[in-house]
């Protein structure tokens, strides 16, 4: 190992092509380790006919496509890293890749192109006042809800650049109605909303407590493509204590959903409608309540997190053994129709971002109740760091305009961005790997192409819903 590592570093004072195979030959060390011996010989043999620039064109031929070769097994084996890191639906790396690689490819050229899904805010307001809720630290503003016509003018917005653009790949396929620190239902213009993007062809989404979750609301969402619904309880009690609302309201809730799978069934539509429940130190041991509730309400799954913002990291090592316990048995309750999605390793926890850009901000807009467009759900409601307001330009104005692109220029995650959601933080570490070997190699392109086509008929997917190439949930 010491003597391959000598080897290595006799090839540092090279420069140019040559300075490339440096870095390449230390990093496929570090990745395939003994293996590496194996290549060694020929990569330095390649690596002199580069510098002495061989005069046989049939040997300069032979010594290049070895290179080639040698190279498209290195990124092959870093994607595969990347690609493996998670399990649907925490797959980000390989659900973004796979759904959006249109959008990939002009984020490596460094052209600018909307988004393939807008997440709106419609209001900072909210009926409950969880006490895990990561939206607390904004809740002291007054309450806030996108105007009407701004509201209805983004779907049209988004609508007419659709009409425009020539290739599918590159449309807006998803508007998404959520909030970090509001509920959505809680701006009546959101169902109104809602009815438009469905009717312009649109995946349409909403993350609800469910509350108000009316007959009106369900004969809209029911046309829609998913729907998250945040329980957070399996008793009126632990839900009443935790969301400060009488008891009532979680029957009501419950019905609320029993109404809309009944209606879903009734009108053979593909909603697919999940129960979501963040995991606290208070609510833990209502898990295998909630999924056997959430079964029996006959949803398509039942989704376990952990929280984020002040009290992430309160639950011990002990917690999570016995949280993985009950999932380890909840899982016999699992069948075609029904999923529990589980928190995963890299879900337990915030994460401060170790990169000095976002490029993942260019696959998802953020729109907030106060009519600003953001590069992240986390900077939200921060005027200072938003793209422009919608009540000045369009969406598709600001997303392209150049102080946007300044902004984001200047944009520093380890500055602006005290934590980061796991699934950006990800994503911004996937996506910055692909564009330094972009930048490294052009041919990497063309490579990574045919490798997401020969990938992609391999990977068939059963249960393609909400959280599908989405990091935000």
């Amino acid at each position: 190992m010491y003597t391959t590592t000598i080897a290595i570093n006799k090839l540092a004072p090279w420069h140019g092509k040559s300075g490339f195979f440096v870095y390449f030959m230390k990093n496929l060390y570090k990745t395939f380790n003994i293996a590496f011996l194996f290549i060694l010989i020929g990569a330095i043999a390649c690596q002199y006919a580069y510098c002495l620039r061989v005069s046989s064109s049939f040997q300069g031929r032979e010594t290049k496509d070895f290179c080639k070769k040698a190279l498209e097994i290195y990124w092959d084996k870093l994607l595969r890293d990347f690609i493996n890191k998670g399990q649907y639906p925490f797959d980000y790396e390989a659900s973004t890749l796979l759904c959006n690689f249109e959008f990939i490819k002009r984020i490596l050229k460094g052209e600018t192109v909307m988004p393939p899904e807008i997440e709106i805010h419609p209001s900072s307001r909210c009926n409950k006042f969880c006490r895990y809720c990561i939206g607390n630290d904004g809740r002291g503003e007054p309450g806030l809800l996108l105007e009407r016509d701004v509201f209805l003018s983004l779907v049209e917005d988004a609508h007419a650049y659709n009409s425009m653009q020539v290739n599918p790949d590159l449309r807006i396929r998803r508007l998404r109605f959520t909030g970090i620190r509001g509920e959505p239902l809680v701006n009546p213009a959101t169902t109104e909303a809602m009815q438009k993007a469905i009717d312009y062809g649109f995946e349409v989404g909403l993350v609800t407590n469910g509350i108000l979750l009316t007959d009106k609301v369900r004969q809209v969402i029911v046309k829609g493509k998913f729907i998250q619904i945040s329980l957070n309880a399996a008793t009126p009690e632990t839900f009443s204590r935790d969301s400060h609302v009488t008891a009532n309201i979680f029957y009501k809730t419950v019905d609320n959903v029993k109404k809309l799978v009944k209606l879903k069934r009734e009108m053979r539509t593909n909603l697919e409608i999940g129960l979501s429940f963040v995991i606290t130190t208070e609510n833990y041991k209502e898990i295998p309540e909630f999924v056997r509730l959430a079964k029996e309400l006959e949803v398509d799954y039942a989704r376990l997190r952990a929280p984020e913002g002040s009290i992430t990291g309160t639950i011990s090592n002990v917690q999570w053994k016995e949280i993985d316990a009950y999932l380890e048995e909840l899982k016999k309750l699992e069948d075609s129709s029904f999923k529990i999605l589980l928190t995963d390793a890299t879900e337990k926890g915030v994460f401060t971002p170790d990169f000095k850009f976002c490029p993942a901000h260019s696959l998802l807009g953020f729109i907030g109740p106060d009519h600003n467009i953001y590069p992240c759900t986390h900077v939200e409601h921060r005027a200072h760091r938003s793209f422009g307001s919608l009540k000045i330009a369009s969406f598709q104005d600001i997303w392209g305009s150049q102080a946007r692109k300044k902004f984001i220029q200047e944009f520093n995650p380890q500055e602006m961005c005290p934590s980061c959601l796991t699934g950006q933080s990800r994503l911004n570490r996937f996506l910055i790997f692909l564009m330094q070997e972009y930048n490294r190699d052009s041919g990497f392109l063309q490579w990574l192409e045919k490798w997401v086509k020969d990938y992609k008929h391999l990977q068939p997917k059963t249960f393609v819903g909400s959280i599908a190439a989405s990091t935000s949930l």
